[in-house]
């Protein structure tokens, strides 16, 4: 089951409801891209609007539209399972599931050799 979650456009063209909506489903895993946490570009951006003498309604946009990128990785962030969980916590839990896991593997082939499964 693989799914991604949308990241908001770089150009903010997105409405506000849709974009709530993509993140705030708790029934999808939180599944990211490495570019929704950067933000080199839009500083750039700013940076170069400022730099150019533009317009301050354009570079107030700019502005706008990496405050929502921020808001939008402080979602993401806040959704992952197990962020409350410290390091040693998460170690134990994956232990206890690993071996759960290989319990019923072991189930698994013992009940695939008896005689109704056998070959």
């Amino acid at each position: 089951m693989s799914s991604t979650r949308a990241s908001p456009p770089h150009t903010g063209n997105q409405p506000s409801a849709e974009k709530e909506a993509a993140t705030t489903d708790s029934s999808q895993p939180t599944v990211f891209r490495k570019s929704d946490f950067s933000f080199h570009p839009d500083f750039s951006d700013i940076v170069n609007l400022i730099l150019t003498g533009s317009q301050q309604d354009e570079i107030g946009k700019a502005v706008a539209q990496l405050e929502e990128r921020f808001e939008y990785g402080r979602r993401v962030l806040q959704d992952l399972p197990g962020l409350h969980y410290v390091k040693e916590e998460q170690e134990a839990i994956l232990s206890n599931e690993t071996a759960m896991l290989e319990a019923k593997k072991k189930q698994l082939a013992e009940y695939l050799s008896l005689p109704p499964f056998a070959s």
